[in-house]
Formats: structure tokens, sequence, C-alpha cells
């Protein structure tokens, strides 16, 4: 169904789609992009196709090259590349793998600069030496169709990401948790203060995006739409922060994906709460109502963030692919355009 959903998508005119990344996970199971992206650049042809994010420590950063190579002459350079550590909410992963949560951000760190290297190698051997991944004499059998490598999308929590992506001129996006620890706008004020004084001459001097990620819903009825989205913000909550979930990341990370105060307030808020549509549109957390309700919101949430662009998941809680879809449609053809007009 899943990728029946990607060709409609393209159909109605979204310039470009992710895919996340999630392991030992029943409610949305998803442990192969490349599989996923594969078989969806065979069924569409204009689409931008790509990873947000894969989870780095689980992998060899050399296969990662090599697969996002062929990757992306599959999708004809249509591919994106979406890289971070894993550790957030999706962290059960690396719960299993016993890895504590600085090293994942190192490991990701490292990797990321294995990768780099492999792109920017334009296929001449190189060798690499570092804390976590070591590879003597690296010959790349395949490089990308885009050069040096396809867009690169980060996900940032932490100032020096954000310095690191903007001295690189990299796309990076910030989560609906992010904007909950208030930190945002901070954050790409900094990578734009940046990006303008220290970024390297060779990268887009138009600017990458600066992306905030929300969940949205839209309906033709704004009553109907804060009514279906009080139901799906509960089940995406409440698994993401069961006491299941929370329990099982604090029992082998020593932390939980989002501190305690944050997450008493969503279980109190949300979980628990009668009013979550209305909660999760006043804290940032989602878009929800009529077309002309969203485009309020999106422009209200680019104006206090900061941000230029937004990445958003049309499909979550216990929304189906037909729901899905319809927000789609609707984002193209009504709520995009008043933003434009306004």
């Amino acid at each position: 169904m899943e990728l029946e959903h990607v060709k409609a998508l393209e159909e109605i005119g979204l310039k470009r789609v992710f895919f996340t990344e999630k392991h030992v996970n029943p409610s949305r199971p998803s442990p192969s992009q490349p599989a996923i992206i594969a078989a969806a650049s065979q069924r569409t042809s204009r689409v931008r196709l790509g990873a947000l994010v894969y989870v780095l420590p689980m992998r060899s950063p050399l296969l990662l090259a090599e697969e996002v190579s062929m990757l992306d002459h599959l999708c004809k350079g249509r591919l994106e590349l979406g890289v971070g550590s894993g550790v957030d909410v999706g962290s059960r992963a690396l719960a299993c793998m016993k890895l504590d949560p600085e090293v994942a951000r190192e490991m990701s760190i490292e990797a990321t600069r294995f990768l780099i290297e492999y792109f920017k190698s334009g296929g001449a051997r190189f060798s690499f030496k570092g804390r976590y991944y070591e590879f003597e004499d690296v010959l790349p059998p395949v490089m990308p169709y885009q050069r040096p490598h396809p867009p690169l999308w980060f996900p940032v929590r932490r100032r020096e990401a954000v310095e690191w992506a903007a001295e690189n001129g990299y796309n990076i996006v910030r989560g609906w948790l992010s904007w909950l620890r208030g930190t945002t706008r901070e954050h790409f004020e900094h990578y734009r203060r940046t990006f303008e004084s220290r970024a390297s001459t060779s990268v887009n001097r138009k600017g990458p995006y600066l992306s905030l990620s929300k969940l949205v819903l839209v309906d033709k009825d704004d009553h109907r739409a804060r009514q279906r989205g009080e139901v799906a913000i509960k089940r995406h909550l409440e698994y993401l922060f069961s006491e299941w979930s929370v329990r099982w990341t604090r029992a082998f990370t020593g932390s939980t994906p989002i501190d305690d105060f944050l997450l008493n307030e969503l279980k109190t808020n949300v979980i628990d709460g009668n009013n979550a549509a209305e909660y999760a549109v006043n804290r940032g957390i989602a878009f929800i109502g009529a077309p002309d309700r969203v485009a309020a919101q999106m422009r209200r949430s680019l104006a206090e963030s900061g941000a230029n662009s937004f990445v958003l998941l049309t499909r979550f809680g216990d929304l189906s692919y037909s729901e899905s879809l319809r927000t789609a449609e609707m984002l193209v053809n009504e709520v995009i355009p008043l933003l434009i007009r306004s």
C-alpha cells in the first residue's frame, strides 16, 4: 500500500517524499529504507525520494555509501539523504544494542565524516581512520548520480551540530520535540549567521532548507479535522511515550527520549487530556484544521521559528492512507496557495 501511496503523492504534485527508519517497532515497521526507496523509484519519475533518517550507528558507513550511490542511480538523481544518530524518539533500536546515547552521537559524527570523504573522493582510493570506524585503501565501486552527493539533511538538537551544518551548507530539520524544548529559533538564527560568515564558497548561496517537522491533518470541515486529530494525536503519542517504551529505553540508555517535565506535560495534556488537538496546535506539535486555519498556523510557525520550510507527517496515529492522501491533496491545492498569496 505504501508504494501506491507514494505514486499518488507524486500525481498530486508533491516535490519530496521522505521515509523514516524504524526498528523493533510493531506499529509502523520500516527497517529497510533502501528497499522501499528502490521500489518507489521504479514506480515514480518526478518526485524526489529521501531517507529521514538513516540511523548511522546501526550500519557500516562504507556499506551505506555504496548503497546510497546505487540508489541515486536507480532514482536517476532524485535521491535525498538524511542521516542521524537515532537518539531521540525512536531510539528503541539503540536500546536493544545497549548503546549509550553519547556513543551513538559520536559514531554518527564519525560515520558522517566518512560518508562525505567517500562522496568527495570522486572514485579515487582513500583511507579513513577514526575511533569507531577504520577503512584502509577504499576503492569506491560506484559514485552517486548527483555529484558530489545527493542533498544532505541532518536533524539537529545541539548548537555545534547547527554550526557544522551551516559551514557546509547542509539542510537541517528540527522535530516537534525540539520545538517544545524552546531552542529552535535560536538555532535557526545561529545557522543563518554562520552560513553568511563562514560557509564554504562552493555551497549553494541561495541557502539550504531550515525545516520544522510537524504533524498535519487538513479537512474541509474544521470541526471534523479537530475531532479526528484528537484521536490520531493521542494514538501517536500513546505509543511513542507509552510506559513500556519509555521504561525500555531508559533501562538500556539511562535516559528517556525527552526530559521528565515534557514527558509529564504531554501525558497530562494529550494522552490523558480531553483537548489533545488544541494543545498540539497551540504547542507547535501539529497543524490541524480547515485549509485556511492550517495556512494561518503555518504562517505563524514560520514567523515564530525562523524556519523557511516544513517536513510534514501526514500519516500518524491511527490515520489511514486515504486520510493521509486527502490531507496531502488539500495541502497542495488549497493550503500552499493561501500561504503563497499571503
